[in-house]
Parts: structure tokens; C-alpha cells; sequence
């Protein structure tokens, strides 16, 4: 078995038989959440806006309004959840939840739904993720729809837990 290259720490052997750099950073990555009370009408398509970070290296996360814009091109991964409750007078009947990207491209994902109308419910987590090929100032949010009996209200929960989040990071290519 031969080689060529020089073999450290921070190379390693291919199958074609040359040495390669590992390594590598998952960078720009984010992940926000929500940490104070937000309303939602009923049956309302409402953006989710995540009003505290913990990480954002490439400064692309807006806290006011709860977007991401893509600083650089490539491909990403991005996940959320969305936990929601219907306010003490009612009950839920559905909870809608999806993913946007707009800019190079328009593309909806995660797409998921809690339906109770058979059987109506309080309050439930609903999420999705994907990976996507991104490019520079594609802007990235979440979307929720929250239909209650009776009309009434709900409102994302929030707390040290941090049922409601987002995030995301570029993949090493």
C-alpha cells in the first residue's frame, strides 16, 4: 500500500489511494427560539418570530422579525418547532405548520399538522426540516396556523426549555 502526501493529523487516506484535508466547519450556523409570549389569531397564517439567539456566526438571524437571510451559498440544513396551545377558554381543533425559503427560489417545507377534529386537543408541538441548496440573501421563516373551537385564541409557548425553535447550519461540502 502506497501513498502520496504527507500524513498528519489533520489528513487522511482516500480510496484512490491520496491523502485529503478532513476537517471542515458547519459554518454560518444559527439557532434561535422563542422566549416570550406571542399570540395567535385563530385560523390565521401567522410567522413565527424567534426573539432570542443563542448562536448566529454568520449574523444572518433578525430577532424583530424572526427570519434568516443566508449570508453565503451552499446547501443547508434547517429545522424547526413549533409548539402552540389554545388559550384556557377553548380547545384545539388543528395546528398547520411549514417552513419558507424566498429569494433564488420559493420552496415551502416541513408542512406539518396536528388535526383533532374528532377529538379536540389543548396544545401540541409540531416541526419539519430539510436541506436545501441555498443562495447568498435567501431568506428563511416558519409559518403557523392555529384553528381553535369556538374562535378563540392561542399563543406559542415559550421557556427555558425552548419548545419553539430554529436552526440551522451550511453543510461541509
Amino acid at each position: 500500500l502506497t501513498a502520496t502526501g504527507t500524513k498528519d493529523a489533520t489528513t487522511f487516506l482516500r480510496g484512490d489511494n491520496t491523502f485529503a484535508s478532513a476537517g471542515g466547519t458547519n459554518t454560518p450556523y444559527f439557532f434561535a427560539y422563542r422566549n416570550s409570549t406571542l399570540a395567535i389569531s385563530n385560523a390565521t397564517w401567522t410567522t413565527i418570530v424567534y426573539d432570542t439567539e443563542d448562536l448566529d456566526s454568520g449574523s444572518g438571524f433578525n430577532t424583530s422579525t424572526g427570519k434568516y437571510t443566508v449570508p453565503e451559498a451552499g446547501k443547508y440544513y434547517f429545522e424547526y418547532s413549533i409548539r402552540s396551545s389554545a388559550d384556557a377558554d377553548t380547545n384545539s381543533v388543528r395546528i398547520f405548520t411549514y417552513g419558507e425559503r424566498t429569494g433564488s427560489a420559493t420552496t415551502q417545507w416541513g408542512n406539518g399538522a396536528l388535526d383533532w377534529r374528532a377529538n379536540y386537543a389543548r396544545a401540541g408541538s409540531v416541526g419539519g426540516s430539510i436541506i436545501l441548496n441555498c443562495s447568498a440573501n435567501d431568506v428563511i421563516e416558519n409559518k403557523i396556523y392555529h384553528q381553535t373551537v369556538n374562535s378563540g385564541n392561542a399563543s406559542i409557548e415559550v421557556g427555558s426549555l425552548r419548545p419553539t425553535y430554529f436552526l440551522g447550519y451550511k453543510i461541509i461540502e
